[in-house]
């Protein structure tokens, strides 16, 4: 061998060996990048599972809050309606008792709100003509008995009334038209009727 073949011998070999050292540099920047992309990924990927997790947290939330708001509608509408039937049912059996015991509840209402107790009574046109005077009457021993003044008298006007009576004053008139106490008791009794439908 002579001594050009081995200079480029030397050469070749250096060269050979160069090149491996950049190919093995070059493989271990390339790895570590890759490794580098792969660690970002997987970190995105479990944020974006994380944020997935959280979303679908949050719609299951919003589902149930969803569904138990209808839930308490529903039971509040359930609720309004025995009420109402309760209500509906003490009315229909006050108008359909038998007249003695409903000229007892006329003369007691009318004694229970009066103002001063010379009140004209108005009834329904039925009531007055069947048994408006012994309502009058009634009423005025009632207060009488309980010390107070009892001159109220039958009056000569009617009112398009469902049971229940009109105390008529001077100045004012008190409303016991049995549609309007029943209202008033609707709205006075409603959570302790509920209590009592519901238990």
């Amino acid at each position: 061998m002579n001594g050009i073949e081995k200079i480029t011998e030397k050469i070749l070999g250096d060269a050979q060996a160069e090149a491996a050292s950049i190919l093995a540099d070059a493989k271990k920047e390339a790895d570590g990048i890759v490794a580098s992309y792969q660690a970002e990924a997987a970190e995105k990927k479990q944020k974006m599972a994380e944020m997935a997790e959280i979303q679908a947290a949050e719609q299951e939330r919003r589902i149930i809050s969803s569904a138990e708001l209808d839930a308490r509608k529903a039971i509040l509408a359930r609720k309004q309606a025995l009420i109402a039937k309760a209500f509906d049912a003490t009315k229909k059996k006050i108008t359909t008792m038998d007249e003695p015991s409903y000229i007892d509840f006329l003369c007691t209402l009318a004694a229970q709100s009066v103002l001063d107790g010379k009140e004209e009574v108005v009834l329904s046109a039925e009531d007055s003509q069947k048994f408006g005077q012994k309502v009058v009457d009634g009423a005025n021993k009632i207060l009488q008995q309980a010390g107070k003044v009892g001159e109220l008298t039958l009056s000569g006007e009617n009112r398009p009334i469902v049971g229940g009576l009109v105390l008529k004053g001077r100045d004012l008139e008190i409303n016991c038209a049995l549609d309007t106490v029943i209202s008033l008791l609707k709205d006075d009794l409603s959570s302790e009727v509920a209590a009592a439908l519901l238990n």
